[in-house]
Formats: structure tokens, sequence, C-alpha cells
């Protein structure tokens, strides 16, 4: 009979949880903003020798006042891979098409997402409307280990 595990000497090596692990954390709110092209708000770039699972997410998008020519609005969370060089994976994306005050989305999540070292979680925002303002709020918990 043949027993390894973590614990014997030359068994299995240890769970991804037990490998020196840390918390990382993201996170954003903005105050009520104007129309704007595609802006980065946040990102955690998985640091060299380690990897991290997206744990948990949230993602919120409100129109505050009204566009006079509404256009389109959104909050990204995406995944950036350094192996590919591009954003490869957009885990939850929210838009908001009404043009009414407090017209909003909201989502959440609870992943098990496998960051490599270099690869970067991104927060984007965008709002193509011509006027008005918008409220974008976002929250993100990694778990970092040893690769």
């Amino acid at each position: 009979m043949t027993i390894s595990g973590s614990g014997i000497a030359g068994g299995a090596r240890p769970s991804y949880y037990d490998r020196a692990p840390s918390g990382a954390y993201i996170s954003f709110e903005t105050a009520l903003v104007g129309p704007h092209s595609v802006v980065t708000r946040g990102s955690y770039t998985v640091p060299t020798a380690r990897s991290a699972y997206l744990e948990w997410f949230d993602i919120a998008v409100v129109r505050g006042t009204a566009a006079s020519t509404p256009g389109k609005l959104g909050i990204m969370l995406g995944i950036v891979d350094t192996d590919a060089g591009f954003k490869i994976v957009s885990n939850s994306i929210l838009s908001v098409s009404q043009n009414s005050i407090n017209s909003n989305r909201y989502t959440h999540g609870g992943l098990t997402m496998l960051l490599r070292a270099g690869d970067e979680l991104r927060y984007e925002t965008l709002d193509y409307s011509t006027g008005g303002t918008v409220y974008y709020q976002a929250t993100a918990k990694l778990l970092e280990f040893t690769a």
C-alpha cells in the first residue's frame, strides 16, 4: 500500500489554497461621470510565480441624468491573457439601453476562473451618449497563490 499526501515527505504537492495563499481585491466607484470612450477604471495583474482564482465579482451601472442623445453605455469585466496578447474573455458585460434617470443594471457572480502569472483582470466603462451622467461600481476578490 502506498500513502502519499502533502504532509508526507516526497508526497503530493499541497492544494492551491495551501500554497502561500493571499487575498487580492480590486474595487472602484465613480461619481456621476459624463460621456466617454472606453476607460480602464481598475486592473489587477497576477504577479510572477503566482496564480490566482477569481472568486467573486459584482458590477453595477446606473444612469444618473438623462442624455440629450442616448448612446451605448456600459461596464465590462474582462481578462487579458498575456500569452495570447489580447483580451480573450469578457466575464460580464452590462449595458443600459434606457435613457431615464435611475435606469440600471447589476450583476454579481462567484467564479473559479484561473489566472496565470501576467494575466490581467480589467474593469472598463464606456458611454457614447451626448450629455447625461452615469454611475459605475465594481468589486472583485481573488485568491492568489504560489504557482
